[in-house]
This record gives structure tokens, sequence and C-alpha cells, in this order.
């Protein structure tokens, strides 16, 4: 549209890294890596203790504010009355998975 004014952008700050707390795994807790993506917030993940993929569900509250990849680390949480499926609890930066080595 003619007349239409163009606001100047300035250049993108970069994100200050947040120190967050280390969270360890608890009772019915453990470590797992992301192997595939299975659509609709499921993934298949391998956890230390296991040789089989384990289906993992994604809750709502990650929905479009956490991405989850090929080959992250996550904290996952054993259902009670589902053995086949278990929820993630939280994602792991890379300085926090080294901490966690």
């Amino acid at each position: 549209m003619p007349g239409k004014k163009k606001k100047k952008r300035g250049k993108k700050k970069p994100r200050e890294a947040v120190k967050r707390d280390l969270v360890f795994k608890t009772f019915q807790e453990d470590y797992a890596v992301i192997t595939k993506k299975l659509g609709d917030r499921r993934m298949l993940v391998k956890t230390s203790d296991m040789t089989a993929d384990i289906m993992a569900v994604i809750p709502g509250r990650f929905r479009k504010r956490c991405w989850f990849d090929i080959g992250d680390l996550c904290l996952i949480s054993r259902r009670e009355f589902q053995d086949a499926k278990v929820d993630i609890v939280h994602k792991y930066t890379v300085d926090e998975r080294r901490s966690l080595c």
C-alpha cells in the first residue's frame, strides 16, 4: 500500500542463558534419550536400564514452549497403570547433560 510507513527494526539481542537448578531422578523416574519422533506429541525413548524402546508422551505444558529433537536427554516418569507408556517430565539442556554425566 502506498504511504505505509515501515518501522525500523533493530538487531535481535542474544538470549541470556538462564541458570536452572539441576533436576535429578526420583522414585518411578528415569533418564532417557529420544530415538524417534512419532507425531502427535509421542516419541520413542531408550532408557538406560532397558534395551527396548518405550513410547513417551509429551504433556500439554511443554506444547509450543519446549521443542524436542532426536538425541535429547529427558527425564521420564513411569505410569502406574500402563507399562508400555511413560510421560516426559523434564528436558535437559546441553550444559545440564554434561554436568549429569
